[in-house]
């Protein structure tokens, strides 16, 4: 009767051994559980390997050397008193030394921009020129254009700035996300002071978790003991104990080997980086296994009865402090945002600093034509002279106006004529050239005395129909002399890059 009964007793606790002994070896019931979400971890991760992008073909002006081209224009045309005294900005010095120097200084420096000749013997494209009412004319509205010019400096280059470094910024950010706040590498001394509060403490959720990529990787990759479990489907992971501090680095650096460059040769952009946060979002919460706890919409991986603590079995994050209401954001997220962020800003910059170099072009251009105008003038005039000097005439036939004039105050009237009575010649009414260079007659945006037509003149009074360029432009219900508009167009030609 013993041994009857003892058979079954011995067959039952052999069963019972035989079940333990193929649990311990048959492999976890969550192997590969969390490999969808390790691989969204490691894609993330490998945007270290990305290209960054490449710096624009495009070469930007130097706003400085434009400002400076436009400014020895205005010193070109400058009036006098400015271009010698600097229209008296040295007068209150009351140390007769030091005004003397600064004074001879500025001297030295204006001569230097605006003498006839460059250093290499050419011609100087901005020499001085003498004193006409052209030259003041032009003065006026290069000056009005040097002041435009100043006014975006400080944008163009912090724009041109932003794009210079955006890649490296940029990638900064990415590091910050994998490793921590500044970090270049995995330091397992910056982990929490427990594994737990790194995955969250259970279901309660913890200001610790999502700290970096890889702190969340060995969160859902590692368990605190044992051997043998493949939870992210690749290998079994080195342990990490409840002391993440002093045991993390080892499997830190087996999950970044694990985790292959095949996204090395991507460029690196904002949308790139969205799109591998978008995939990480879209897994939080999608694993809730049998759980019905509200926290297991927070849960990356496999959710658990016992919630994220990285021991056996219970490999996951909880981001539910970081995502909850009025929670600020899973941290390395937020880095990887801000890496998008700037890249984006780079895109907007660029296209700020094309807009604003096409103005900066455009206001030295228009500088550079006051200038030559200006100077094309005063040449046309000494032109003249030269042959009216030689000829016995004028090229355009103003001192024989003047010589068939036989009244004396009809011949003084005139702004180029001037009337020698104590001349015993038949033709008393003479061309005077000083008069003439000192008259506005040649100039066409200036208004001039003694009666004689002017643009301004020309565009008073006239239709619609018959406004029209290069002198008169329509505004509003009048017709206005043009160039009162150059520096109001240039302005908004600026605006206009922008919509």
């Amino acid at each position: 009767m013993m041994r009857e009964w003892k058979k079954p007793r011995e067959q039952l606790l052999l069963a019972a051994v035989s079940t333990a002994v193929i649990k311990l070896c048959s492999p976890s019931t969550d192997n590969g559980a969390n490999a969808k979400e390790f691989a969204s971890l490691f894609v993330i991760y490998n945007l270290k390997h990305s290209t960054l992008p490449l710096q624009p073909a495009h070469t930007f002006e130097d706003v400085d050397t434009v400002i400076d081209s436009i400014y020895n224009y205005n010193l070109s045309t400058a009036t006098d008193d400015f271009y010698d005294h600097k229209s008296g900005a040295f007068a209150s010095i009351t140390d007769d030394a030091t005004k003397t120097k600064q004074l001879q200084t500025w001297q030295e420096e204006v001569k230097k921009r605006t003498k006839l000749k460059s250093d290499g013997g050419k011609e100087n494209e901005h020499a001085r020129l003498p004193d006409t009412p052209l030259r003041d004319n032009a003065n006026r509205q290069i000056h009005s254009l040097h002041t435009t010019a100043v006014s975006y400096r400080e944008e163009y280059n912090a724009a041109v700035t932003a794009i210079q470094t955006a890649g490296q910024a940029a990638r900064e950010k990415i590091l910050s996300a994998i490793y921590g706040d500044g970090k270049q590498a995995y330091d397992q001394a910056t982990a929490p002071s427990t594994k737990e509060a790194m995955c969250a403490s259970g279901k309660t959720g913890s200001t610790d978790t999502g700290a970096n990529v890889i702190n969340d990787m060995i969160c859902l990759c590692t368990a605190q003991s044992g051997a043998g479990e493949k939870t992210c489907g690749q290998k079994a992971f080195a342990r990490v104990t409840t002391t993440a501090r002093t045991s993390a680095n080892t499997a830190a650096a087996e999950l970044e080997a694990a985790c292959t460059a095949k996204e090395s040769k991507q460029t690196l952009t904002a949308a790139l980086i969205q799109a591998k946060i978008s995939n990480f979002l879209d897994l939080i919460g999608s694993n809730p296994n049998t759980q019905t706890d509200p926290s297991v919409r927070f849960v990356l991986g496999k959710a658990t009865d016992q919630g994220c603590k990285g021991s056996s079995e219970k490999e996951c994050v909880n981001y539910k402090t970081q995502l909850q209401n009025n929670g600020k954001g899973i941290p390395w997220v937020v880095e990887l945002e801000a890496a998008a962020q700037i890249l984006k800003t780079a895109g907007d910059q660029y296209s700020k600093a094309i807009a604003i170099e096409n103005e900066l072009k455009v206001l030295k251009r228009a500088a550079a034509n006051l200038y030559l105008s200006a100077k094309t003038g005063l040449q046309s005039k000494e032109t003249s002279t030269s042959i009216a000097t030689s000829a016995g005439g004028t090229g355009s036939g103003e001192e024989e106006e003047c010589n068939k004039i036989k009244d004396a105050t009809e011949c003084n009237k005139r702004d180029y004529c001037s009337y020698e009575a104590e001349n015993t010649d038949e033709k008393r009414c003479k061309y005077n050239k000083t008069k003439a260079e000192k008259s506005k007659v040649s100039l066409p945006q200036t208004q001039t005395t003694g009666g004689t037509e002017t643009t301004t003149d020309k565009c008073k009074g006239k239709k619609k129909d018959d406004c029209k360029s290069p002198d008169c432009e329509w505004e509003g219900e009048t017709c206005k002399d043009s160039s009162f508009f150059v520096s109001k167009k240039l302005t908004l030609i600026g605006v206009l890059f922008w919509f």
